[in-house]
């Protein structure tokens, strides 16, 4: 707003050929607080926004990238190799909700057609009205999702027909089938079992747990905990496990 004001100010000092005393000396405004020139940059999401909104696509980065490591682990494809993989192929797929369509059935029953956008580009996907009852609180425009189902292609374009739509932030959570624990032999003791059996038991769930102990030249020993043990590897699971065993030693697949 101070930068609108300014501006307007300018002009009307122009316009009447009053620039002040700046402007009867002949000056060009020097000394004068442009709000402008002392703008702090945008943070990086909102940039991104501004960019897509202003001119629809993103120049300085993709949202997405954040969410690299989700998109490897929990995909196996993206936009730019789906002509490389057959009709019927069962995808997990991450991207951003770039826009959202409403549909209807012969039925009446509400269905919804998403354009999904990764960073290599744009794929449309078809959820039918089962899925879409439970899935469309999580549909809104930029939101990062995962989304399984089955590619549907010719030769001239493809969609994916989805069977489920997940929260990026918490594929690790909801997607993960195994917890792998790396610890350094040197800090592995008995101390280090207590500390990590509180964690394990307030976080039961399903996937299962592996701990790869690593020993001199490179020497690792993988050791899986008994059967009944499963957890829930939410954020709050991985940060406390880490904190015990050291920053980068949780590894979820």
């Amino acid at each position: 707003m101070r930068s609108i004001d300014w501006g307007q100010r300018k002009q009307k000092e122009r316009e009447i050929g009053q620039g002040g005393l700046f402007g009867m000396l002949g000056g060009n405004d020097e000394g004068e607080d442009d709000p402008m020139l002392a703008a702090d940059e945008w943070p990086e999401g909102l940039q991104l926004k501004h960019e897509k909104e202003t001119l629809g696509f993103y120049i300085t980065g993709h949202p997405l990238r954040k969410y690299a490591a989700e998109v490897k682990a929990y995909g196996n494809a993206t936009t730019g190799l789906l002509s490389e993989k057959p009709s019927g192929f069962e995808i997990s797929i991450g991207g951003i909700v770039s826009a959202l369509r409403l549909a209807r059935t012969k039925k009446g029953d509400a269905m919804g057609v998403v354009m999904l956008e990764d960073w290599e580009g744009v794929v449309e996907v078809v959820i039918f009205p089962e899925a879409f009852a439970r899935v469309q609180k999580l549909l809104e425009t930029d939101a990062p999702i995962i989304v399984r189902g089955r590619l549907d292609s010719d030769e001239a374009s493809f969609k994916v027909l989805a069977t489920d739509v997940y929260p990026i932030e918490r594929a690790g959570e909801l997607l993960s089938k195994t917890v792998t624990v790396r610890i350094d032999s040197d800090i592995a003791s008995t101390a280090l079992a207590d500390q990590l059996q509180p964690v394990i038991d307030r976080k039961r769930g399903s996937a299962e747990v592996v701990f790869e102990l690593e020993f001199p030249r490179r020497h690792t020993v993988v050791v899986r905990a008994n059967p009944y043990v499963k957890v829930l590897p939410d954020r709050e699971f991985v940060e406390s496990v880490e904190r015990i065993c050291g920053t980068g030693t949780v590894r979820l697949s």
